[in-house]
């Protein structure tokens, strides 16, 4: 279980720098123009992953109180994407320092709706993983509502292949 959580940890972070990149080589006014998505611009988007990351990296961490500051990444955007890639290799680092009977390991937390949940570690671990899938998936497609036509591949098997 570890392996594979070492694996789709680094899947994530390389997707998320490949769709960065590409980010921060727009003109700035595409970052924050409106288009239709879950959040409706690519600035949005990006918050909104590293915010959900956060507080499950915190609920995972014990912590029973996770707070994030989504207000903070709202200013210049070259602020944001080097806090994704910070957060994503904290994640990486967490789950490579953690012994493989933890993945099996059951925690109690609440959602951001005061929900009570249990669920094992490496559930939650594939949550954050799926979720940013999902999220780069409106990415690609927001990119194409702004007329990029650079984008590149972030899917699992590229990024597989690009080990070799």
């Amino acid at each position: 279980m570890k392996d594979l959580m070492i694996d789709l940890g680094g899947y994530h972070l390389w997707a998320n720098k490949r769709l960065l990149d590409t980010m921060q080589n727009l003109p700035a006014e595409y970052l924050t123009r409106e288009v239709s998505s879950s959040f409706s611009t690519l600035q949005l988007t990006m918050i909104h992953l590293l915010g959900a990351e956060s507080l499950w990296l915190q609920r995972l961490q014990m912590n029973e109180t996770p707070m994030f500051d989504a207000e903070k990444f709202k200013g210049p955007f070259g602020e944001l994407a080097p806090s994704v890639i910070s957060h994503n290799e904290k994640l990486n680092q967490w789950i490579a320092d953690q012994k493989e009977p933890f993945f099996e390991h059951t925690i109690a937390y609440y959602n951001s709706k005061k929900q009570y949940f249990k669920q094992p570690v490496y559930q939650c671990l594939l949550q954050i993983f799926n979720h940013g899938t999902y999220h780069r998936g409106q990415i690609v497609t927001m990119f194409h509502e702004l007329g990029v036509t650079k984008i590149p591949a972030t899917d699992y098997i590229a990024f597989k292949r690009s080990k070799k």
